[in-house]
């Protein structure tokens, strides 16, 4: 990944809510979080993090994919 690279990314806020565990897996993974949008009353989110670190993480293989869209 790029360095300065950007995901957004929704979710769902049903139950069980994992949209905090999910901000907190992109902060262990060397990403800033840029912007987070849950409005009241909504079930839906908004989240936007930044790759922070020019190194992908320790645990992982710098050609590790995210996500694979079809």
């Amino acid at each position: 990944m790029t360095p300065g690279a950007s995901v957004i990314w929704t979710r769902s806020r049903r139950e069980p809510d994992l949209t905090p565990a999910i901000r907190r897996w992109f902060a262990d993974s060397g990403f800033t979080e840029d912007h987070f949008d849950a409005p009241e009353g909504a079930l839906f989110s908004v989240g936007v993090h930044r790759l922070a670190s020019d190194l992908p993480p320790a645990d992982s293989p710098a050609d590790r994919h995210l996500f694979r869209f079809v």
